[in-house]
């Protein structure tokens, strides 16, 4: 239910909306490659706990080779996000990200093969409008 996720996903917003300003007050003055390593390895660390429990190997080959696609995609946007904060203000880069959106509503509708719905369509376009002002 929608009501029971609701603070945890407010809680998430106000996390991530602060992680941005603080990545962005930190990588003005450090590589972003050595900002990004550290960042994800210290992520890990601190997930991994409570990864543990729930923790499950694939055992398709399909499988091990989404994970290695993740991977690769992870490492890619890990690098290129990490020098955008350095680069660019906070108030420039996040409109543009949410991009991010209509692109996995696209994603969704075309290798995933999801129902393309009028009200899917205008409700992320509502968004990605609300986000981009």
């Amino acid at each position: 239910m929608l009501s029971d996720a609701l603070p945890f996903i407010i809680a998430a917003v106000v996390a991530n909306a602060i992680t941005k300003i603080l990545d962005r007050y930190v990588a003005k003055d450090v590589s972003p490659t050595a900002f990004a390593w550290l960042t994800q390895l210290l992520s890990a660390a601190l997930f991994l706990p409570f990864a543990w429990s729930h923790l499950a190997l694939p055992d398709s080959p399909a499988a091990w080779r989404a994970i290695l696609y993740g991977l690769t995609i992870w490492t890619t946007i890990g690098f290129t996000i990490y020098i955008t904060i350095k680069k660019a203000e906070v108030s420039l880069r996040e409109p543009l990200n949410q991009s991010k959106l209509i692109w996995a509503f696209l994603i969704g509708v075309f290798l995933l093969g999801e129902p393309f719905t009028t009200q899917k369509a205008i409700g992320t376009s509502i968004i990605f409008i609300g986000m981009s002002v």
